[in-house]
């Protein structure tokens, strides 16, 4: 995962020996261009400015899907289908202490 709170850029990073001539693309859609693991483990990950990118291995004959991200009408929508999410931060009250 490569993520951004400013301009666009990229990440060198290690993946290991093992991984060496791989092509890994952004899962998210976001960046088209494909990596291509160098021989020595190393590559570079682009990011867009404020966003993120998520690379995974290019596997012959499979594509990624990309997940669309969507708002809930209301809270009780979220609650409903992420039941395990904290709820909302005015509910956490009792967690606060007196200076």
């Amino acid at each position: 995962v490569v993520m951004s709170n400013s301009n666009s850029g990229h990440k060198r990073m290690n993946i290991g020996l093992e991984h060496a001539g791989q092509i890994w693309v952004d899962i998210m859609g976001h960046w088209k261009e494909p990596v291509t693991i160098e021989d020595d483990g190393w590559a570079s990950f682009d990011c867009h400015g404020r966003s993120l990118s998520v690379y995974a291995e290019k596997i012959p004959g499979k594509s990624w899907k990309a997940v669309q991200e969507s708002t809930p009408k209301s809270d009780k929508d979220c609650d409903e289908y992420h039941p395990d999410l904290p709820q909302s931060l005015e509910s956490w009250d009792h967690l606060l202490e007196d200076d």
